[in-house]
């Protein structure tokens, strides 16, 4: 996760002190997607009943979101011919990429004429994919499922915080700015809400979605803004130790004057870390 904050710059042995400092301080979340699997994929699925279909497994996978498991099989589309998921509960394969798909095994309930069965969803891979005008008609990442191949139907199953017919509106939540950005990289720079460990869980900052000066990439989370001329960060502030906010509006105003504390100083996880300095009218 990327986040801001500000610090006083006060050097006891030396008796000097930075008065115009402002440090913009970001963390990477763990939380990211890798760069392969925030592509979209060209393959189409259409969603069929039959959780006691026969099937050969081609390969197992433990995946976060439906369009993962859809990727294990577009990247083998030659040997793939669907794939079934579930939604991870434990430390077990959800995600089976299937070589053939047959049909219902017996003893399963066939009161209708598909099989029924577990939790489990299956897809089965589509041979004539849609007009060339919908092959990338999912955006951000979705997974285009043909309900019905021989018409123009179809559904989008969305990745991470992206709903919508073409999964082109997006739920600003997240556990990080980052992880907001490596799902929807177009974001622009603004304020969302971020999940936090607090009593609502969700609390509302500035990310920076496009690269700084310095701090390659986007998605930087703010975590404080500090000046310099005030004590509230004192090098002695218990406000570095405890799990207790300042200001968080101020975490919304984006680069400038306001000091801030939010809950992101001690909530999130980082592997990166910016910080930004103001000295007068230079940065």
């Amino acid at each position: 996760m990327k986040l801001a904050f500000t610090v006083n710059m006060f050097d006891r042995k030396h008796s000097w002190i930075y008065r115009d400092v402002f440090w913009f301080v970001f963390v990477l979340s763990l939380a990211y997607l890798e760069e392969a699997e925030s592509k979209c994929t060209e393959a189409f699925f259409k969603q069929i009943d039959g959780a006691g279909l026969t099937t050969i497994v081609l390969s197992t996978h433990r995946v976060k979101h439906l369009p993962y498991c859809a990727k294990h099989c577009s990247d083998n589309t030659e040997k793939c011919a669907g794939f079934k998921y579930r939604s991870p509960t434990n430390h077990l394969p959800n995600c089976e990429v299937l070589k053939a798909m047959g049909i219902c095994r017996p003893n399963y309930n066939k009161s209708r004429t598909e099989c029924e069965g577990d939790t489990w969803q299956f897809f089965q891979t589509v041979q004539d994919k849609p007009p060339h005008s919908k092959l990338n008609i999912c955006k951000n990442g979705g997974t285009c499922v043909k309900e019905h191949c021989l018409s123009d139907d179809f559904r989008c199953i969305c990745r991470g915080n992206f709903f919508g017919k073409f999964c082109n509106e997006v739920n600003e939540t997240s556990a990080s700015c980052e992880e907001l950005h490596q799902i929807g990289g177009d974001l622009l720079n603004g304020v969302y809400s971020i999940q936090t460990k607090t009593d609502t869980r969700m609390t509302k900052t500035y990310c920076q979605m496009t690269s700084l000066e310095g701090c390659a990439g986007g998605g930087w989370t703010m975590v404080m803004k500090v000046d310099g001329h005030k004590k509230t960060f004192k090098y002695n502030s218990s406000y570095w130790s405890n799990e207790q906010t300042f200001n968080p509006i101020g975490g919304t105003s984006g680069f400038d004057d306001v000091e801030t504390k939010l809950p992101t100083y001690w909530s999130t996880s980082f592997k990166e870390l910016c910080i930004g300095m103001k000295v007068g009218n230079d940065s």
